[in-house]
């Protein structure tokens, strides 16, 4: 069985908000926290996403931290103007009590685009050292032709990615020739592709049939719903790391178990797949769902 769990990198907004379409129990205790991020350790998963936008998981994380030793963190930069940058800069650095970070990434395109001078800042903190890599937290294709027109110098991109949304696809064999780590996030699109068909909200019943469907083929291969969302990231040789949030241990424990199952789906089962892309975005991006 393959040990994939390095794959993983463990999302923390369940740790300091009520994220996810599928989260009844609200954040996380902080000792339930402590348990999830030592099993993460021990199985492999060593890098933890966050982002001072997710409540108090990084004070959750600094925490831990302090009473066992640094973590390799991945956390992002607020859409601001370039002089409150170090000031926001520095209170994640504080809070978290790291030595540097593994990565920091712009959490809102549209920063760099009013104002170049906020990428001379993310380049100024590589440079010193206090952000190992620099990057970008992407939601539209269109992003990566702006960036890669411009060549700009990036070490990681992090973009949605699922059996419902795989716009970015096309871009990770040019990305991955640039060396650029690829991090895949929304896999499970919040929890939308776990849910029970006859129970899902009134504002998603035009994906009902391909939850059926998706539901068919889990059953076709006695494996479970997250395994085969899993398998379609873990399938592909240009992912470099799949962020996963959990709303328990049990949860964790459940996804360290799925992301070991080898999935070899049949041709005719790989095509059924490619045709739950889902093109509406108001599905496919969590941000535009207050607006159905």
């Amino acid at each position: 069985m393959p040990d994939n769990s390095s794959k993983l990198v463990l999302g923390t907004a369940q740790f300091g908000s009520n994220y996810g379409i599928k989260n009844y129990r609200g954040r996380i205790p902080k000792d339930e926290v402590f348990s999830i991020i030592e099993t993460a350790i021990h199985s492999g998963s060593l890098v933890f996403d966050t982002s001072p936008l997710y409540g108090d998981a990084e004070v959750v994380l600094g925490d831990y931290i302090r009473q066992n030793g640094d973590l390799l963190i991945i956390s992002k930069l607020q859409k601001c103007s370039i002089y409150n940058a170090t000031i926001f800069f520095k209170q994640t650095f504080d809070v978290l009590g790291v030595s540097s970070l593994y990565a920091y990434l712009l959490h809102d395109f549209s920063a760099y685009l009013e104002d170049s001078n906020i990428w001379n800042f993310m380049l100024d903190l590589r440079k010193s050292h206090k952000a190992k890599k620099i990057g970008f937290s992407l939601y539209h294709p269109e992003e990566i032709d702006i960036l890669l027109r411009n060549n700009v110098d990036f070490d990681i991109v992090q973009v949605p990615y699922s059996l419902f949304d795989r716009r970015f696809e096309k871009y990770f064999k040019i990305l991955k020739d640039k060396n650029v780590e690829i991090h895949v996030r929304s896999i499970f699109l919040q929890g939308l592709l776990l849910f029970e068909p006859e129970n899902l909200p009134q504002k998603f019943l035009s994906v009902k049939s391909k939850l059926v469907k998706l539901r068919g083929i889990a059953s076709k291969y006695s494996t479970t719903l997250t395994s085969l969302c899993l398998n379609l990231a873990l399938d592909s040789s240009y992912i470099n790391k799949i962020i996963v949030g959990v709303d328990s241990k049990e949860n964790f424990d459940c996804i360290l178990k799925d992301v070991s199952t080898c999935i070899n789906l049949s041709k005719e089962d790989k095509e059924e797949i490619d045709c739950l892309r889902e093109e509406n975005e108001s599905i496919i991006l969590p941000y535009k769902w207050s607006k159905i």
